[in-house]
């Protein structure tokens, strides 16, 4: 298991097929977008496994 921190790690690595979890705040509007949550949300996030 692997904790990622920050929107930029779910940014590169969210498609990667790893057990990884990744903890941010949205930033952004196409992440709000992404994740269906505001701007401002904290998030934790597990990546989809392949």
């Amino acid at each position: 298991m692997i904790i990622a921190k920050g929107q930029g790690n779910f940014e590169t690595l969210s498609n990667n097929p790893s057990n990884i979890f990744f903890l941010f705040k949205v930033k952004c509007a196409v992440i709000a977008n992404l994740v269906n949550q505001p701007i401002g949300m904290q998030m934790l996030v597990h990546s989809q496994l392949g």
